[in-house]
Parts: structure tokens; C-alpha cells; sequence
């Protein structure tokens, strides 16, 4: 029996521009050159980053769930109470400024 899954977006908060940048930016990168840095060294945490990556993929393929980034400061990540609420408030204002209003209240937020 298949997974249905109730949501179409997901967001993955975190205060590190590193794992915002590596996971929006430097992977597609790594995938061709055999996860190797710009300076020629391998990738470190390549074994996480793959991971993440095909986890990724999976939510996006098989599910149709589009996956954001938000990096926040450390003193915003540690005020946890009440962001998924500005999540859910900032995507329905996006969505409205499209013509479109949807209701966020069952978007997963993952937070590193």
C-alpha cells in the first residue's frame, strides 16, 4: 500500500549557512565530480550529504513535496515557539500575492 502524503511543502529551518548552502548550492556540484570541494578534497560528511540528498529526491519524485531552506539566525532558531506559525503565515502570503489562497497548517518543520 502506497504512503499518501497530506502535505506539499516542507520546510527545513536552521541558523547553519553551510548545510543551507551545501543542500541548495554546492550538491548539484558534488553529484558530477564525485563529491570533490572545490579545492579537490572529498567532500566532508559526503555519507550525510547523500543521504539527505536522496531523502530529498525521494519527498520531491515520489511525493511531490517541495522542500524550502530557511537559514535563520541562532537567536531566531532558538525562539521556536511560534515559527511554524511565521512559516505557515509567510507561505500564505506568498501564495495570496500568486492569486492563490491555500492553507499551510499540516507543513512539516524540520529544524537543525
Amino acid at each position: 500500500m502506497e504512503h499518501q502524503c497530506q502535505f506539499q511543502n516542507a520546510v527545513i529551518a536552521t541558523d547553519s549557512s553551510y548545510i543551507v548552502e551545501s543542500l541548495t548550492k554546492y550538491i548539484f556540484r558534488w553529484r558530477e565530480n564525485g563529491y570533490m570541494s572545490v579545492t579537490g578534497d572529498p567532500v566532508r560528511n559526503r555519507d550525510l550529504f547523500e543521504r539527505i540528498d536522496e531523502k530529498l529526491e525521494d519527498m520531491n519524485e515520489m511525493h511531490n513535496i517541495e522542500v524550502l531552506f530557511w537559514r535563520s539566525t541562532e537567536a531566531r532558531m532558538k525562539m521556536r515557539i511560534g515559527l511554524q506559525q511565521w512559516v505557515r503565515r509567510w507561505m500564505a502570503d506568498q501564495t495570496k500575492r500568486q492569486g492563490e489562497v491555500r492553507f499551510f497548517d499540516n507543513i512539516p518543520l524540520l529544524m537543525f
